[in-house]
Order: structure tokens, then sequence, then C-alpha cells
């Protein structure tokens, strides 16, 4: 299925009935809903491919999430996400890497990725990477095709104090108060559910592949030194 445009009023009515008993009485809707996100991340992973072959040979469901939340450790305990998502990255969504990442979600639909969640050595490496070679970091921020989609890191977990180990009177201190790598650009609703949303996630896409690469040299430097 090439498009499914109630994507989204599902997930908004799935918000109001969070239960066994509604899903399973609309699970020909999520089936739906399944055949389009697996239509939009094989467009996804073929359109990437054309400007990243480091992504490798990935399938839709290497990219893919399932929609049950894991609730062991949460207080709410609602059993499914009113989001979806498609993650397209070397080594498939569970992988160490910066990727590229489309989120489908009432009042919250976006493109973007980067490196998300790192873990300590890498997060290490990451930083290390921004300070010795900010000039590079700051030259693809700026870059106009980037800029035109991103203002900016997002701020989610950012730290109030700068790690230890660095100078405090470094120009770029501020990213490296960062614990995610990662920026977003907001998409206009419309789009969701839509055939057209392959192609304008693309053009993002592109324009994020030197912001990819950055990041994906420190993983490297950890994954294949044998720290993760």
């Amino acid at each position: 299925m090439s498009e499914y445009p109630e994507i989204l009023s599902f997930f908004s009515v799935l918000a109001q009935n969070n239960n066994r008993d509604w899903f399973q009485s609309h699970k020909s809707e999520y089936e739906k809903i399944k055949n389009y996100l697996i239509y939009l991340a094989a467009g996804l992973i073929e359109g990437i491919t054309h400007f990243d072959k480091e992504i490798g040979d990935l399938r839709p469901s290497d990219c893919l999430y399932r929609i049950h939340r894991d609730i062991r450790f949460k207080a709410d305990k609602s059993p499914y996400k009113t989001f979806t998502g498609v993650y397209v990255v070397k080594g498939g969504k569970k992988s160490p890497y910066a990727g590229y990442y489309l989120h489908i979600e009432p009042g919250n639909c976006f493109v973007g990725g980067g490196l998300y969640a790192p873990e300590k050595q890498i997060l290490k490496s990451a930083r290390m990477e921004i300070f010795y070679n900010y000039p590079v970091f700051k030259a693809i921020l700026k870059e106009s095709d980037f800029a035109k989609y991103f203002g900016g890191l997002s701020e989610m977990g950012k730290l109030s104090r700068p790690p230890r180990g660095f100078p405090s009177n470094f120009e770029g201190i501020e990213f490296l108060k960062h614990k995610h790598f990662v920026v977003a650009s907001p998409y206009d609703e419309t789009l969701a559910g839509t055939a057209r949303l392959i192609d304008y996630s693309i053009d993002i896409f592109r324009a994020m592949k030197p912001f990819i690469d950055f990041f994906n040299g420190p993983v490297d430097d950890v994954v294949k030194g044998g720290a993760y």
C-alpha cells in the first residue's frame, strides 16, 4: 500500500483508547499502516542508497519498530505507542551508528536523525571529534542546504555544565554538553500517509549526509577498536 492518509487519525484515536480491546477491534486499520510503513521504508532505503552506500543492504524490517511499548519499568502502562517512525541506519535500527529518521505523530511530525543516545565510549568519542575538528563541524552546521532545514541540534538531555576533561573556554563548549547529537525538521502533516513523503524526506536526508558522516567516524573508532 503506497498511501494511507488516515495514519494520523488512527494514532490520535488510539491515544484516547490505548487498550487491547480497542486495538484488537481496529487491527485491520493497523495492518494497512504496517503495509504503508513497509512501502515508506523501502522507498527511503532505496533513495538514501543513492548518496550513502554505507547504510548497506537493509530491509524495511531493519528500519521499523513494533507498536507495543515496553512497560516493564514504566509508570505509564499504556500498551501501545501513539506514533511511529522509520530509522535508516548502517547495521539496522539497533546499531550504534548515526542514521536517518522519519517520525510520524499527530502534532509532532519531523524528518531528522543523527547520533541518538550513544553509549558512554561513543559519546566520549563524539565529543572528542567535535573538540578536535570543530571548524569542520561548524562548517557542516552552517552549510546552506543543511541550515535550510535545521536550526541547530536538539536540546533534549543537554547538560547544564560542560563535561569533564574539556577546557571551559573552548569555542564549541555548548555542543559538548549534548548527550544526543540529533536534528529535526518539522514537516506539514498533510504529507503523513502519502507517497510524497519519500521524496520530501530524501531531499532532507541528502543535506544531512555530512552530519551523519561526521559522527559515524568516531562511532567507527569505538566499534572497530573493540570498545563497543
